[in-house]
């Protein structure tokens, strides 16, 4: 700090953006003597706090301050407008109250509410206590109060004068030339403030898409709450629209979803459903090919007429307890398909041991009618792939079983047992699966005419395949929004 003669008029740095200013800046800029009055001891009950500030009182930090402050004192003046209005230090104050002190050691700047504002924000960041979605206001409240300022480039506007190119010049009485460089107005780049703050330039410019695209109702849900600080979440939250922002963030809020990447998923899922159900709204009935059932396949098994089922193909579920379900499941598959028919299940990799479990499950049930491993196939993964921890293995392929109940034979038609994945849907549920690359297996396995079964049909991409073979399709699942989904999937044209 360096004081101006007898004045007692003191001007110093207070933060980078005012350093960044004050480098930039002719000495007559609004920022060339910010403080006045090096320092002085100010009347704690006459401090005004103003009561308007978006940052919480975190109480540990002031219980910190309170010890601090005990050993060793004050170390970092607050700061105050010449009305005493506090600029900077509200954890202080309460500290010092607290403790009983009557007088605190402050500085006091000018009554200049927007360059009192500068010194609060890039205080608050420099001590990089804030959450990354109130640091990207504060960055985006910082630029705005730089812009009205006059002291920020514009989008379009080149940062030098007039002659922004340069210009050759006559070098006096001599008659030769030399060229003369644009000269800097001093306005700041995203650039410029991005180093003030020290960001890179491309952190820099996420925080601003955080702060203008997050909606001004939505900001006061996540603010203090952890997606507030999850820099993923908060870029993930602002390609959705306004309506759907708040009801993402309410689901999280509510415990109804993890966190927004499963929000988003449950929004966009609804609002399928909602165009799905507005569709089946005119639509009477299924087509007599086609049949829906609500049940738990498990208790519903018993209607099914032994050796009446031409094909089984599913997608057993992804639940842990569901393992030992497997065998059961294979026995009942094996008692109402017909002869000849076959099981096709996608199955994942740590499900292998009770499909062959099942094998001999239905062989000491069947004997010489028994399921019969017949093949598998790798349905290829597409997108990124995910570890497989427990052998060290990135995923790239999901097992599909294939069983055949005697008497075995070949398939109807040859199949690539390499599938070319086109990516699972999630736009009706989440584990929903595309239904392109399972036409080979439904035509390798059944006729036209034939019934395929999917016990646990989910969200009807099966029911999809078996009505484009023209094949007969029961669907069974035991969540009603599911069969919901997939009569409106099903019925919905081409």
């Amino acid at each position: 700090m360096t004081c101006s003669g007898m004045s007692g008029v003191c001007s110093t740095i207070s933060s980078p953006i005012v350093s960044e200013l004050g480098e930039l800046l002719p000495p007559s800029s609004i920022f060339g003597t910010l403080w006045q009055d090096a320092e002085q001891d100010i009347p704690i009950d006459q401090i005004i706090v103003p009561p308007n500030s978006k940052r919480s009182i975190d109480p540990d930090k002031v219980e910190g301050l309170m010890n601090s402050m005990r050993e060793i004192g004050l170390l970092n003046p607050i700061v105050v407008t010449q009305d005493y209005v506090l600029v900077s230090g509200r954890h202080r104050i309460l500290a010092t109250r607290k403790l009983g002190w009557k007088t605190i050691r402050g500085r006091i700047v000018a009554t200049d509410a927007l360059r009192n504002e500068l010194i609060t924000i890039d205080e608050n960041l420099m001590r990089k206590e804030v959450s990354v979605f109130e640091e990207s206001e504060s960055l985006n409240r910082r630029e705005a109060i730089i812009l009205a300022l006059g002291m920020r480039s514009r989008s379009g506007e080149n940062q030098y004068s007039a002659t922004t190119s340069g210009e050759y010049v006559v070098a006096g009485t001599t008659g030769g030339t030399y060229h003369r460089p644009p000269i800097s107005t001093g306005k700041l780049t995203t650039k410029d403030l991005a180093a003030a703050s020290g960001l890179a330039e491309s952190t820099y410019q996420e925080r601003m898409k955080i702060a203008r695209g997050v909606d001004d109702e939505v900001k006061e849900k996540i603010r203090n709450t952890p997606i507030a600080d999850n820099k993923s979440e908060l870029l993930r939250l602002i390609k959705e629209n306004k309506d759907d922002q708040m009801k993402i963030v309410q689901k999280v809020l509510n415990g109804d979803v993890k966190d927004v990447k499963e929000g988003v998923s449950s929004v966009h899922r609804e609002k399928q459903l909602a165009e799905f159900s507005a569709l089946a709204e005119d639509v009477k009935k299924l087509p007599d090919t086609i049949s829906l059932i609500h049940a738990d396949f498990f208790d519903y098994e018993e209607q099914i007429e032994d050796n009446s089922i031409d094909m089984i193909f599913t997608d057993v579920p992804y639940i842990s307890d569901f393992a030992e379900d497997i065998p059961p499941f294979m026995t009942i598959a094996n008692r109402i398909l017909k002869p000849g028919s076959a099981l096709v299940m996608y199955l994942g990799h740590a499900r292998l041991r009770d499909f062959f479990d099942g094998i001999r499950e239905c062989e000491i049930e069947f004997g010489d009618d028994a399921l019969q491993y017949y093949h598998i196939c790798a349905l290829e993964h597409t997108g990124h792939l995910a570890a497989m921890h427990h052998v060290g293995a990135m995923n790239g392929f999901k097992p599909v079983l294939i069983a055949m109940k005697n008497p075995i034979h070949k398939p109807y038609q040859m199949y690539n047992d390499l599938i070319k994945g086109s990516g699972r849907e999630k736009d009706a549920h989440d584990w929903q699966q595309s239904f392109p690359e399972t036409l080979p297996l439904i035509n390798a396995f059944s006729k036209p005419g034939d019934i395929i079964l999917d016990p646990f049909c989910g969200a009807g991409s099966f029911g999809l395949a078996a009505k484009s073979c023209d094949r007969k399709y029961v669907g069974i699942d035991i969540v009603k929004e599911n069969i919901e989904i997939s009569k409106s999937r099903i019925l919905k044209p081409n």
